[in-house]
């Protein structure tokens, strides 16, 4: 709310420099940022909004339709394709739900941005964390305006999908990948 009494230009450059080192840490939007940080920088503010989650609230759930790509600002959760949704009412509260531990810097439910997505698990925050989530169809307005980053998007999508394919196995969970040259 303190970011709307700023003037604009401002506001755009101080959500720049917060988000940017979280985004680039993912190969595509590094790559991006090396040639043509002005993609980035209208990613940072056209495309991205800040999410804060509780201890044992859901970020989402298996079977939900996903339309973002989210990184771990800060804190921890746990992602877990079990059949049972955990739910910290049914469950001693004290107890940890189950899964694989999720933490600062990981990139969380990517097949979202290159395909119809729907989660694979139960993504729940094992304690107080921040999420910045960069929207897909945003993602893609900001590209179609600047070709280059468009054509970096469309290489990287297929050896996104080709390694996604290899690994045969639907989580939301990171398909790493190098930068290509």
């Amino acid at each position: 709310k303190i970011l709307v009494a700023l003037p604009t230009q401002l506001r755009n450059d101080l959500l720049y420099e917060v988000r940017r080192p979280l985004l680039v840490l993912h190969p595509l939007l590094d790559s991006i940022n090396l040639t043509l940080p002005r993609v980035v920088r209208q990613v940072c503010y056209l495309a991205v909004t800040h999410l804060y989650f509780h201890k044992w609230e859901a970020v989402f759930d298996k079977g939900d339709a996903c339309s973002s790509m989210y990184f771990v600002r800060s804190g921890k959760l746990k992602y877990s394709q079990d059949n049972g949704i955990w739910n910290p009412d049914a469950n001693d509260p004290d107890s940890d739900p189950p899964g694989d531990l999720v933490s600062k810097g990981a990139v969380i439910s990517e097949a979202a941005l290159w395909l119809e997505w729907v989660n694979c698990g139960q993504l729940v925050a094992a304690s107080g964390c921040s999420l910045l989530a960069l929207d897909a169809h945003r993602f893609s307005e900001v590209l179609l305006g600047y070709s280059k980053a468009q054509a970096k998007a469309v290489l990287y999508a297929r050896r996104f999908l080709e390694a996604f394919k290899e690994r045969g196995l639907l989580t939301d969970l990171p398909t790493v990948l190098k930068p290509s040259a």
